[in-house]
Order: structure tokens, then sequence, then C-alpha cells
């Protein structure tokens, strides 16, 4: 959590962390760039390798997507990422907890 705190203006950038999906574990946070229906850009503290299926957290829903390229980007790496239009999960509050609902079904 502190390293997606560090790494965002909280009143004008959306925060976002991937996290690879089997493998070896590996996560990254940082910041939306664009998100254009199935393209998602972002900027982040660690690189990920292209073809890596992962996870990627929004504010409002997580996705699973493919890593379409990576390059060093100052201190920091662009992400592109190819994801499907619907997410995989919505991301709700429920009496003080958060909750994800699997709509993969």
């Amino acid at each position: 959590m502190d390293r997606l705190l560090q790494s965002n203006k909280p009143e004008t950038d959306t925060p976002v962390m991937i996290s690879t999906i089997g493998g070896e574990y590996r996560s990254s946070v940082g910041r939306l760039l664009e998100r254009a229906g199935a393209l998602v850009s972002v900027v982040v503290d660690m690189p990920m390798e292209r073809e890596y299926e992962v996870t990627v957290f929004l504010p409002e829903n997580a996705y699973v997507a493919e890593v379409s390229n990576c390059v060093a980007y100052g201190e920091h790496f662009k992400i592109e990422l190819s994801a499907p239009t619907s997410p995989r999960y919505s991301l709700g509050i429920n009496g003080g907890h958060a909750e994800a609902t699997d709509n993969s079904s």
C-alpha cells in the first residue's frame, strides 16, 4: 500500500495495481495513463514481461489482462495491457468491508 500511495497524487491520478496470475508472483503499482476499450496504459514501479497474464486492479473493478508491451518511462515503466471490456470482478463496500464479486460466469 505504501508503494501505491507514494507513486500517486490522490487528487489527479487513478491508482492501479497489477499482479501476475500463475508462475512467479510479481506485483507492480502506479497510475492509469489511458483506457480505451480493451487497451489500458499504465505507469508503474516494477516491469512486467510481455505476454504475462495479470490481474489489473483499478478503483472500480479488477480485470484479467495480458501485458502487450513494457518500456522504461523515466524511473518507472509504461505497460500496455489488452484486457476484456467487461470486468472479471466488481468491487464494492458492504458493511464497511471491501467485497469482490466474480463476474466470469
